[in-house]
């Protein structure tokens, strides 16, 4: 979800009344950024704090650290989560350390599907097909179960039971069940406005404007387009130069941003029961974040993809709610490395050594915030290790924002002040050299500090393996 699109209007109509109520009552973090982009990145650092390529150059929770759901597990705290369709924040990659009840919806269709290509025969066929014609053929069923959904109303990229309001519902249950003498941590997470972009028709048709029966059936045409038309842009996103536009048209965007739009006013409403049970309580904290945000041709690309790190990727809504949480507003920069801080402090469980400020009460500082990627990784689920990409780095501090990309070298400076649709580069000019070479100081730093830290995790794993090949480990 786009920080940028929270409690906008369209038609008259708010897509986020929910959200935008609940946050008027709580903390607001204006500036909130992901430490990571995408997925794979970002989500590390929720659960073990600190920033995203800590554990090098690996997607999946860093090998060897504690979360602090396995914290508050060992505190004695219940803990359960309901994760909708997405293979990187499954049990593969770790992140059900700490559940007592973890529920992902991907894992049993994944392991199936390698089972599958496993296959002799699958295998073979591949051979003797060709790369070529199997890519063919994975397209052409894609397209067949795309098409089968739309005509069903639901969303191809989504289990059904991973809809928004099954979530909710599942999450609702474990709520009302955990809650009693022991304290409990739960985890929902939402794919709707991820791609596909899940909405009703009723919502694509009040973003829209849509009134008549034309305007309805242009609708429904141009999500039988989808998989044709912008699945292909964003695979052309992603693989052609991070500098190049895709070819697009001014329907393209507005089509795409009504149906995200229409996603988030679908999600909003679904989550709406889950935030009045939290508002209801009296010692519940709520944080409600998301992972990235989503480009629609802002910088020339679509999606998702870690090959730019532009606030419209990088800046998050970020909304915590609850008891001991001072209200308002917050305009310095954070990012999601603060929500461990913030968990262990509500918890009352020590907190080591503070890497992040609270998100609770107070100023979070001045400090500089980062956001990092490997440059251009793609759906890499199972692997683990990319050794073969190149850091992507952003350094926001105050006003500005440094961006570095080790592959060629690029710079780019933003005052986000004045420019924040990031379209004006300053590096080189000299009123900004000092807000320049302190934030390239910083992203050198961390550079440096990336590859200290990938290089411990390559004599992990091999350690480890050694140990697991004599049978000590």
């Amino acid at each position: 979800m786009r920080a940028d699109l929270l409690g906008r209007e369209r038609n008259g109509r708010l897509l986020t009344p929910n959200l935008s109520e609940f946050g008027s009552e709580g903390r607001v973090f204006t500036r909130a950024v992901a430490a990571g982009i995408p997925t794979y990145f970002s989500f590390p650092p929720m659960f073990c704090g600190g920033l995203a390529l800590d554990g090098g150059k690996v997607i999946g929770l860093p090998v060897g650290t504690t979360t602090v759901v396995e914290e508050l597990s060992r505190h004695g705290y219940r803990t359960a989560a309901v994760i909708a369709s997405n293979p990187y924040l499954s049990h593969y990659y770790g992140f059900d350390a700490g559940f007592d009840f973890f529920e992902d919806f991907h894992a049993s269709g994944l392991a199936g599907r390698r089972r599958r290509e496993g296959r002799r025969s699958v295998r073979f066929v591949k051979k003797v097909a060709g790369k070529g014609a199997t890519v063919r053929l994975r397209r052409a069923k894609a397209k067949y179960n795309y098409l089968r959904e739309c005509a069903r109303g639901a969303n191809p990229a989504l289990h059904e039971g991973s809809r928004a309001e099954k979530v909710t519902e599942r999450g609702l249950a474990l709520a009302r069940e955990m809650d009693g003498d022991r304290p409990f941590f739960l985890w929902l997470h939402y794919m709707d406005v991820h791609g596909y972009f899940y909405a009703t028709q009723a919502d694509r048709r009040a973003v829209t404007g849509a009134s008549t029966p034309i305007g309805d059936a242009r609708i429904r045409w141009n999500r039988f387009r989808y998989v044709d038309r912008w699945t292909g842009q964003i695979s052309r996103s992603e693989e052609e130069p991070p500098d190049r536009d895709v070819e697009h048209t001014s329907g393209d965007e507005k089509v795409l941003t009504g149906f995200y739009e229409a996603a988030m006013l679908y999600a909003d409403r679904s989550i709406a029961p889950l935030l009045d049970w939290a508002r209801r309580s009296t010692r519940t904290v709520t944080v409600v974040t998301a992972d990235h945000g989503e480009q629609f041709y802002d910088h020339g690309k679509i999606g998702h993809a870690p090959i730019a790190v532009y606030d419209e990727i990088a800046r998050v809504p970020l909304l915590v709610h609850g008891p001991g949480v001072e209200c308002g507003e917050v305009d310095d920069w954070v990012s999601h490395s603060s929500i461990p801080v913030s968990i262990r402090e509500v918890a009352g469980l020590p907190g080591g050594v503070q890497h992040a400020p609270s998100l609770l009460a107070g100023a979070p500082g001045g400090e500089p915030v980062f956001t990092e990627t490997l440059l251009g990784v793609r759906a890499p689920f199972p692997r683990r290790r990319f050794d073969e990409h190149t850091l992507l780095i952003a350094c926001r501090r105050g006003a500005h924002k440094y961006v570095w990309r080790e592959e060629d070298g690029a710079e780019q400076l933003f005052d986000l002040d004045s420019d924040p649709g990031e379209k004006e580069n300053l590096i080189g000019r000299p009123d900004v050299a000092g807000a320049e070479a302190e934030l390239r100081a910083a992203v050198r730093e961390r550079a440096a500090r990336i590859g200290v830290l990938d290089a411990r995790a390559k004599l992990g794993e091999s350690v480890r393996r050694l140990g697991r090949s004599i049978g000590v480990c």
